[in-house]
């Protein structure tokens, strides 16, 4: 079938716009004959003309339903988007079709989700769960009297077999049927138009809408268009819908765009059914299935399966083989576990950035029925199996081949770009769990309504100044604020950063800073002349108090304060580079050139101003430089030292630099520092976040935004503090200024001119740290592996692979302390193969018909071993002490020898972190 612009493909590069709208028309008639071919389509278009009635002129399209009709105009420079982004004729008609203004110049493509029906063996092997049950009949009773429904239930009960079911039914009556997973993002309105325009014309259709709590927003968008289809074509369409019970109650309180009849679904009666029809079961394997199955019908039928093959009752170990399928290879391992944690969430992964990351492994998998293929998108299948993957992979896996899943779920959605971002987003801004709301939003997706125009307005920016007035501050918070939300546009990347590379010389190893070639930036007079200034009124202050400073300000090099936090941006700037312009050596330059920079003890010149240190470490843990480092350790001591010990008499870092940079901007440049490098959480610490908590009343008044946005990034961090009601206004206040812009910034307030940079960037890390928060705790709903507290992530380059630290930083969260997941997993088979080897030994001995004083001896060593096994086995998790940990490993070697295996042990063990025992470079066990 013709797809694409043959004819379009065909013009020379230098056509003039008429040839190029011709050819297009061309291609577009074509097309619409093709479609015809074999029968009349729902939505029909012909003729294709170029008008000449606007200007510029344009391709003219008129569609057909069965009663109604909508002409459609493509422009010049919207025909070349889709060209250029692989968007067939198809799919611009379908995107034109839904938007309700013509595409302008500006629009961007996407691409659209396959929204036809599944194969009759897709359908086949869903509707092997579907059972008839009260609730069938009440969906079934609903569609009958033409009422949209919406099936809600929890994981598990059987809400894509129900709809496959009514689907399969529908298609047995020659009336058609269009299916939308919203799992998939790319599957929105547009896949409905497309649907249209292909499937044969019917009297009316079912559309399925499966997984509506995926993307409420998509959802609401389908509802309008099902309404639109209706009175612009006379097309009868018909929504049967399903999500979690939570989204039900999203749908009550939202706007009624449809009436939609709800109808609650259960697995028990649909299990207790399969297992009546199981003729083959007794009643003990009834009660077992029963009971592995829980609420999830899935598991039933994986249960049912094992016992018709083998005979006896699966345990969850089974099922985790079964839906691993012994798989070894590494990169297979990888993918298997990537999508598994996406499915935790209900989320698939598109087959693009799978193939891309997994190099084809997804479809060998696919092969071996490990997992599933929807349209153009792959995933794992049931939430209950996505679980069982992910704790088998923790557990038997080697830690290459995983990531923790909410690190992979954030990469996930940096790829899959703004609708993937959008529909999470509102699904996190409303939903708590399956089966519950929030009380109040959180504001996420206003914020990214918000960075979206922030985004803009530094794209047109950069292209008026990439220097930004010759601001290296500016431009560097530019350039990583875009890498984040924008992370396909890699040119306006490389415009900010080619002439900052050519600025500046660090290559050399006898360097100790950064040296500017052409002259410093205008940032340096920030530093000579303002914070000077304000450095000796505080001098001033401090004198007619008693309390002169240690460095006085006409004392302090400020050319060298200038290189020092030159060098922390310079870090983040190449940290955060896309693949294409990643380079490895000048990160490796720059991490050395941090060690050769630092201060013996542990600070970056000045040590009066410790936001230059923080600056520095922000980078250094950008670059993938954690506290297991000692370089970065070091400086983390000697920020915690400037609060005091037991006898502190502060909880805040001051500037140092009067009234530039204020106490809690310093403070939570500081606390981001230390826990971006995951520094050992301290009682300073704490305490230096709830005074930074208690001080956001007062720098949410209006002309403190830098100073808010900088501590609401922070907080995400390290607090558990609703942010509402100072993130709301902070976004009202910044959505007003997009659009009227402040005055210039004053000579009290220089530092202004980074405003718009700095707030975007800090506010897209707000967003992005509260996406990882908001997924580990529905993640830990169901997994049953426990986790520390999160930090957000290093700079990674999407597409971007290989092994070196620096050139792809893990993404893994750096842990204040105790063991990593795939470390306690390694831990609890040990365990268990310790206990297994003293059980065997104790019923060997136990058996020895003569009970002689050596057997009694051997057997009362082995039940103090056991009972020794038993008290330590009982605090085994990621924060168990020290004796714990050593308490085992020195029983298994006792027991089992040799064939005891080389275990991992913490960088830092929680209780001393707590109690200010050894840091991540001081004295722990080898």
């Amino acid at each position: 079938m013709r797809t694409g612009w043959e004819a379009l493909q065909r013009l020379p590069s230098d056509a003039d716009p008429d040839q190029v709208l011709s050819a297009a028309g061309e291609d577009l008639a074509a097309l619409g004959e093709q479609l015809q071919e074999s029968a009349e389509t729902a939505l029909r278009f012909q003729p294709v003309q170029v008008s000449f009635v606007d200007d510029p002129a344009c391709l003219e399209v008129q569609v057909e339903g069965p009663n109604g009709g909508q002409t459609v105009r493509l422009g010049l420079r919207v025909i070349l988007a889709a060209r250029n982004k692989d968007l067939g004729p198809l799919e611009l008609l379908a995107s034109a079709l839904v938007a309700p203004k013509p595409l302008a110049d500006t629009w961007r493509p996407k691409r659209i989700g396959q929204a036809l029906p599944p194969s009759g063996d897709q359908l086949l092997a869903r509707r092997e769960m579907y059972r008839l049950t009260p609730a069938a009949e009440e969906v079934d009773s609903n569609l009958n009297t033409g009422h949209h429904v919406l099936v809600t239930g929890d994981h598990g009960s059987g809400r894509s077999a129900l709809a496959a079911h009514f689907a399969t039914k529908y298609l047995n009556d020659n009336r058609g049927v269009i299916w939308l997973n919203l799992s998939d993002p790319a599957d929105g309105p547009e896949s409905v138009a497309a649907a249209l325009l292909q499937l044969e014309r019917l009297r009316d259709y079912l559309l399925v809408i499966d997984g509506l709590h995926a993307n409420i927003p998509a959802a609401w968008s389908v509802f309008d268009y099902v309404k639109r289809i209706r009175q612009t074509f006379g097309v009868v369409v018909q929504v049967l819908a399903t999500g979690w019970t939570s989204v039900g109650r999203v749908v009550e309180r939202g706007e009624q765009i449809l009436d939609l009849h709800q109808v609650r679904l259960d697995a028990t009666a649909t299990i207790r059914q399969m297992l009546a029809d199981a003729t083959f079961l007794d009643n003990d394997a009834r009660l077992k299935i029963t009971k592995l199955a829980g609420q999830d019908v899935h598991i039933a039928k994986s249960a049912l399966d094992f016992y018709e093959a083998y005979r006896r009752c699966p345990t969850e170990l089974d099922l985790q083989q079964e839906y691993t399928g012994g798989t070894e290879d590494p990169m297979e391992q990888r993918a298997l576990y990537h999508l598994a944690c996406l499915g935790v969430l209900g989320l698939a992964m598109a087959s693009r950035e799978a193939d891309q990351r997994f190099d084809g492994r997804p479809e060998r998998l696919h092969g071996r029925n490990l997992v599933h293929r929807t349209d153009d998108a792959y995933t794992i299948g049931p939430r209950r199996r996505a679980q069982l993957v992910v704790e088998h992979a923790l557990k038997h896996w080697t830690s290459e081949c995983y990531a923790e899943p909410e690190d992979i779920i954030w990469r996930h959605l940096q790829a899959g770009g703004a609708r993937a971002i959008r529909a999470t987003l509102s699904r996190l801004d409303q939903i708590v769990s399956p089966d519950s709301l929030r009380d109040e939003s959180l504001y996420l997706l206003s914020t990214w309504d918000l960075l979206e125009q922030l985004a803009s307005y530094l794209e047109r920016k950069i292209d008026e100044d990439p220097t930004w007035g010759d601001s290296l501050g500016a431009a560097v918070f530019a350039a990583t604020a875009l890498t984040r939300l924008r992370p396909d546009d890699t040119e306006r990347w490389r415009k900010i950063a080619e002439p900052i590379r050519n600025r500046w010389q660090y290559e050399n190893p006898e360097q100790r800073y950064p040296i500017p070639v052409g002259g410093t930036t205008d940032d340096f007079t920030d530093f000579t002349v303002h914070i000077a200034e304000a450095m000796r009124r505080e001098d001033e202050i401090l004198a007619q108090a008693g309390n002169p400073p240690e460095q006085p300000a006409d004392q302090i090099d400020q050319m060298v304060a200038y290189q020092n936090w030159v060098l922390g941006l310079l870090l983040g700037l190449e940290s955060s580079a896309p693949a294409d312009f990643r380079d490895t050596t000048r990160i490796k330059q720059l991490v050395a050139m941090a060690e050769r920079a630092q201060e013996p003890a542990g600070s970056y010149y000045p040590g009066r101003v410790p936001w230059v240190t923080a600056r520095v470490l922000i980078g250094m843990s950008q670059a993938g430089q954690r506290a297991d480092n000692p370089l970065v350790s070091k400086s983390c001591r000697w920020l915690i030292g400037l609060l005091g010990n037991d006898g502190r008499k502060v909880q805040w870092w001051r500037s140092g630099t009067g009234t530039w940079n204020s106490d809690e901007a310093t403070t939570a440049m500081c606390l981001t520092a230390l826990t971006m490098t995951g520094y050992p959480s301290r009682q300073q610490l704490t305490e230096a976040a709830g005074w930074l908590e208690r001080r956001c009343e007062r720098c949410a008044h209006k002309n403190r935004e830098l100073d808010l946005a900088n501590m609401l990034e922070t907080l995400t961090l390290c607090s558990d503090l609703s942010l509402q009601p100072y993130l709301k206004p902070l976004l009202e206040r910044m959505d007003l200024e997009l659009r009227k812009p402040p005055p210039p910034p004053s000579e009290s307030r220089p530092e202004e001119r980074l405003r718009m940079p700095f707030i975007t960037y800090q506010l897209a890390n707000v967003v992005w740290q509260t996406v990882r928060t908001e997924c580990r705790a529905l993640l830990s709903d169901v997994l049953s592996t426990q986790r520390g507290s999160t930090v957000s992530p290093v700079e990674v380059p999407l597409n971007g692979a290989g092994v070196d630290v620096f050139e792809t930083p893990r993404l893994v969260e750096a842990r204040p302390c105790g063991l990593r997941p795939g470390q306690l997993g390694i831990w609890h088979n040990a365990s268990n193969q310790l206990i297994s080897a003293i059980n065997d030994q104790i019923n060997k001995r136990a058996k020895v018909p003569v009970q002689t004083v050596s057997v009694q001896r051997s057997l009362a060593q082995l039940l103090a071993q056991r009972d020794t096994w038993q008290e330590l086995s009982g605090e085994l998790a990621e924060s168990a002490p020290r004796r714990v940990l050593e308490g085992l490993d020195r029983l298994g070697r006792q027991v089992l020898d040799v064939a005891w295996p080389k275990l991992p042990f913490p960088l830092v063990y929680c209780d001393e972190s707590r109690n200010g025992g050894p840091g991540p470079d001081e004295e722990r066990p080898a």
